[in-house]
């Protein structure tokens, strides 16, 4: 019963959706959804990832294979497992808002929690420890968009650049950070202000 309780509940997760056991925890004891999960991902049910982290596998008929997993999503998951808060640097929150085309080399977060890197599909996500408490007092899509923003720089906002933002960052995000940020430079403050107008012109 509470294996196939286990399936319903993947079986409703959007396809590319990642997760880890403590989410079924509700249901049984850690070990025993760890041995349910490790049948569907010898099944091919579901795909591991990392230690206790697996993706529902998403299929691209267009591709006509099954896409990786979204990095980001992945970042989160496992921020997540160990109850560590995150906040992206700067060169991950561009190329997230698509401010940036090239895809970074590496995914650094500053974290409350150790050192530590991880490789995924070639990708490298790596965590480094932060003491500074700051950030990580806004929600995650506002740490998002300052970092994008503050990184980016005043200079090189332009109109254009301005217009990319804004179509890519969705107005409640905007209304939390101008609620949550009215600490940070004050430029950046303005700049999402205008964000704000740029939405509302559309």
């Amino acid at each position: 019963m509470i294996s196939k309780e286990v399936e319903i509940r993947i079986g409703n997760f959007k396809d590319g959706s990642i997760f880890i056991i403590n989410d079924f925890i509700d249901l049984t004891n850690y070990e025993n959804i760890k041995k349910i999960i490790q049948r569907l991902v010898n099944k091919g049910v579901i795909i591991k990832l990392l230690d206790g982290i697996y993706m529902k596998p998403k299929y691209s008929s267009l591709l006509n294979e099954y896409l990786p997993c979204n990095i980001y999503a992945l970042t989160e998951c496992i921020a997540r497992k160990f109850g560590w808060d995150i906040v992206p640097t700067g060169e991950v929150a561009i190329n997230y808002f698509g401010l940036s085309t090239q895809l970074p080399q590496m995914y650094t977060y500053s974290s409350t929690g150790p050192y530590k890197k991880y490789n995924v599909d070639g990708k490298i996500i790596s965590f480094k420890h932060s003491s500074t408490k700051k950030m990580f007092n806004m929600n995650k899509m506002v740490q998002y968009l300052i970092q994008a923003i503050n990184y980016y720089g005043n200079e090189n906002f332009d109109d254009k650049a301005k217009k990319i933002l804004a179509s890519n960052v969705d107005e409640e995000i905007i209304n939390d950070a101008l609620t949550q940020a009215k600490s940070v430079d004050k430029w950046i403050y303005e700049l999402i202000k205008e964000l704000k107008e740029l939405k509302h012109n559309d």
